[in-house]
């Protein structure tokens, strides 16, 4: 509550998958970091 960020980043996998500023770093606190992970492809060319 008494630090407000400029920049927020999430990583995964070694990665930046995400960038914002503090509504990110809020939203993060109220909905968590499951909603960033990637979801898995289906295959070309093959239906899901």
């Amino acid at each position: 509550d008494y630090i407000v960020p400029d920049y927020v980043h999430v990583l995964s996998g070694g990665r930046i998958v995400k960038s914002g500023g503090k509504e990110l770093a809020l939203e993060l606190e109220e909905r968590g970091y499951g909603w960033l992970e990637p979801q898995p492809r289906a295959a070309a060319g093959r239906p899901a």
